[in-house]
This record gives C-alpha cells, sequence and structure tokens, in this order.
C-alpha cells in the first residue's frame, strides 16, 4: 500500500480545484486585493457560519489573539492563564505585548485547560483566561465561565483547531469576550497561506480590533491614525478561496466525526488512551490524538512508520518546558498532566478523502502491535 500521510491537503484541494481557480481568477481581475469585497463577503459568511455579531480577517491566528487581548483591555505586566499543553502561539501572542503568561495544566483526557488548575493560577495581577480549544473540542466552559465571572476575568478563545466545535450548541469562537480562528492549511478551514479571523460579541473589541489589523485606522481610506497598529489584513486572494472551502466545512467535519468514530470502535481494548468527546459538546476531530502509555509511544510510532503509515507528536514538551519560556513557569503550580501526555501522545492520519482501506490499514497495524 503507498505510504499514508498524517494529512493530505491536496485530496480535499482536488475536489473542488475549478471553484478555487475561478475565485482566483476572478479576484485577479478585480483589481481590488487588500480589504475588498472578497474580504468583506468572507467576513460576512464566517460570521454568519459562526454566529459571531462582529468578524474581523487578520493575518494569522496569531494575531488575532494578540488583538483580541488588547481590545480586551490586556495590558503591560498582566497576567494571562493559559495552559502548557498547545502551540507556541497561545503563548507568544500574550509576550507580543508585554504581559505575563501564567501556564496552566490541562484534563487528561479532554486535553484542554483544566478548571481547577486555572483557579490555581489565578493573583492580583490576572486579567485574562486564553481557553485553547484543542485538536477540535472545546474546554469545559460551564466550570471556566463560573470562575471568570467571580474573579473578573476577560476570557480569549484560542480556536485555531476548532472550526465548528461547539459547546452547548454554541460555536467555538461565540463563548468568550474575543476569539482567534487560524486558516493554516491544516486547519479543518484551510487556506493556500496565511491567514486568521477574530470573533466577538463586543462593539467595542471590534473596533478596536480593526485600527490594530490596519496601521491604527478603521480602514484604507482613513487617515488619522489613533492607535500603535499593524499590517495584519486577510488578504481578498485568500478570503476568496475560503469563500469556496467554507461551503465544504460541514461535510468535511462529518468526514472527520466518521473517521474518528472508525478508529474509536477498532482501537477500543487496546492499551490506549482514546478521545472522549465531551457531554454537551460537539467534537470536530482537527486531530485524531490517542495515548500510548507504558513509554511506548515512540515504539508505536517507529513500527507505524516501517508500516507506511505517517503520524504526528502533538506537543512533544509543554511550552513551559521551550527555552523561551521557561522562566515564566510558576514553580507552584503544577504542570504534571502536560508533561505525561508530552510523553504519550501521538496523532493519526485524520482527513476528508482518507479511504476506508487506509484506515483499516492503520488500525490493524495498531492491533499487530499490541498483539491483538
Amino acid at each position: 500500500m503507498p505510504e499514508i500521510p498524517l494529512l493530505d491537503i491536496q485530496r480535499q484541494n482536488q475536489t473542488i480545484q475549478k471553484q478555487l481557480h475561478q475565485a482566483a481568477a476572478q479576484t485577479i481581475d478585480s483589481g481590488s486585493y487588500i480589504l475588498g469585497h472578497a474580504t468583506q463577503k468572507f467576513e460576512k459568511e464566517f460570521g454568519g457560519w459562526v454566529k459571531s455579531p462582529y468578524t474581523m480577517g487578520v493575518g494569522s491566528g496569531t494575531d488575532a489573539l494578540m488583538f483580541g487581548l488588547l481590545a480586551a483591555g490586556v495590558k503591560c505586566g498582566d497576567e494571562v492563564i493559559v495552559p502548557s499543553f498547545t502551540f507556541m502561539s497561545s503563548a507568544l501572542a500574550i509576550m507580543y505585548i508585554g504581559a505575563i503568561p501564567v501556564f496552566c495544566d490541562v484534563e487528561y483526557e479532554h486535553y484542554t485547560l483544566d478548571p481547577r488548575a486555572f483557579k490555581s493560577a489565578i493573583s492580583k495581577k490576572t486579567k485574562a483566561v486564553m481557553v485553547v480549544h484543542l485538536f477540535g473540542q472545546t474546554a469545559n466552559m460551564d466550570e471556566i465561565y463560573k470562575i471568570c465571572k467571580k474573579s473578573k476575568i476577560k476570557i480569549i478563545e484560542d480556536a485555531c483547531q476548532a472550526h465548528g466545535a461547539q459547546w452547548r450548541n454554541k460555536f467555538a469562537g461565540t463563548l468568550g469576550d474575543a476569539a482567534s480562528f487560524s486558516f493554516y492549511p491544516t486547519k479543518n478551514l484551510g487556506g493556500l497561506g496565511d491567514g486568521g479571523v477574530l470573533t466577538t460579541p463586543h462593539k467595542a473589541v471590534y473596533e478596536k480590533s480593526l485600527q490594530y489589523r490596519n496601521l491604527g485606522r478603521t480602514s484604507m481610506a482613513v487617515t488619522t491614525y489613533e492607535e500603535i497598529g499593524w499590517t495584519s489584513r486577510l488578504d481578498s486572494l485568500q478570503a476568496a478561496l475560503l469563500s469556496v472551502k467554507l461551503k465544504k466545512l460541514n461535510s468535511w467535519n462529518v468526514a472527520r466525526q466518521k473517521i474518528a468514530a472508525v478508529y474509536s470502535r477498532e482501537l477500543a481494548g487496546l492499551n490506549l488512551g482514546l478521545p472522549i468527546a465531551r457531554t454537551h459538546a460537539k467534537h470536530v476531530y482537527h486531530l485524531y490524538v490517542i495515548r500510548v502509555p507504558g513509554g511506548r509511544r515512540n515504539e508505536l510510532k517507529t513500527y507505524l512508520l516501517e508500516q507506511g503509515i505517517r503520524t504526528g507528536v502533538y506537543y512533544e514538551k509543554g511550552i513551559h518546558e521551550q527555552p523561551l519560556l521557561k522562566k515564566y513557569r510558576h514553580k507552584k503550580l503544577s504542570l504534571q498532566t502536560t508533561e505525561k501526555l508530552s510523553s504519550e501522545v501521538l496523532a493519526l492520519p485524520i482527513y476528508p478523502g482518507l479511504t476506508s482501506r487506509e484506515q483499516m490499514h492503520v488500525c490493524k497495524s495498531i492491533q499487530k502491535f499490541f498483539g491483538s
């Protein structure tokens, strides 16, 4: 059997190749490339899809996080609690604005922010919490809401891996004061380059963020600069391509859910920790991440590669262990779960277009590894 990649973006793109080419050609012919019609159209479409009152296209998910923090009132020297079991961008966005990341542990079975650990991490300097909806599933928002309301803490959602995930029938990206989505090509909704979106229920956050993305002004026509801004705009070409792909996102997410269901059925009973979908939540399986206990993760990864199966490790270490961030580790806050997960997690191939034959090869190879 040919090699099975961890992700094959082209399988999705090839199904809509004609539409993508048409959208690109129309945008090129329009002559409007920055904050033009295509960007405005996609902002309206994505905002309607996720049911966000305000939606703004930016250059990346990282920028959306940074703008959301700033617009929500986080300032230099403020503390922002963030799970250590996440991608580096979550912490970098906090550091870019001079705030202090306070690393928090996660729940072992769900990989997202542990409300008990979050509560323990709060100090007088805590201004916000960055809730990371990881691998396609939301955090436990009921408990997080209770803590934030009592302590008057802002909620910034990192929804970069959660396009379509839901908590109590509300979409990720509409559960806090501001949220970030990434359109990096590997995401459930991925562009053909970089891009992101900020969503928020607050008009004031939206209007501030408009200035941050465009050199401190609200539009290209404005010549008055009231804020220190950046050049971070979702360009028209990416927006046009994303509009095409957005129409397929629901069906693509269903395909991911079906693949996940097969994995969970075929791998049940093995000495593995399988993803568990939360009650009251909708999981969209950006990644299907298993846990391999007993120090055998790397052994299984090597074995699968010998069978022509690519896998991935997300994440090999908590971000508190990165050289740049070690100084921010709070000695009194335990990160044992993060460190345990980093030695156990393994992502299996999951993407629309993965065939049943390929998936069964993955499952049977894992079963054989465990002697089942």
